[in-house]
């Protein structure tokens, strides 16, 4: 295991609206406000949505197209290079209850989404982790 300890240091109450792209819009807060890195939070209604799972090798992605509350979403946020990276993953479910969970890679807002960011005083590094062949938290 690895590990670090970090101060939480601002709480970001975040709306998005209606056609956002929930990842790309994200990134763009957080490198607009300079965010080192925290913890993220959020619900909602998505449409156009594709998750993910890494299978060991690769990520493998599907799409739901139809209108879905977003029931869940949890992650982290921190950067790999110059970039801010959103890892979120979310449980999604239609009008039928059936739900569909994994990896957000993209979802459109149809209404509304509200998250929440917990900032970390410290910035969160990504790394290339030579075994899993991710980038990971580097601690």
């Amino acid at each position: 295991m690895k590990a670090t300890r970090v101060d939480i240091s601002k709480m970001h109450v975040i709306r998005l609206e209606t056609n956002e792209e929930v990842i790309i819009t994200l990134q763009e807060y957080v490198r607009k406000l300079g965010i080192n890195g925290g913890s993220i939070s959020g619900i909602g209604s998505l449409s156009d949505v594709e998750l993910a799972l890494y299978d060991g090798s690769e990520y493998r992605t599907f799409r739901v197209e139809e209108m879905l509350e977003l029931s869940s979403s949890m992650g982290n946020i921190s950067w790999l290079g110059d970039s801010p990276v959103i890892h979120l993953h979310a449980v999604v479910s239609n009008i039928d209850g059936r739900c569909w969970a994994g990896h957000l890679v993209k979802g459109t807002v149809s209404f509304t989404a509200e998250f929440i960011i917990q900032e970390s005083t410290e910035k969160l590094q990504r790394a290339r982790d030579e075994d899993t062949g991710l980038n990971l938290l580097a601690l």
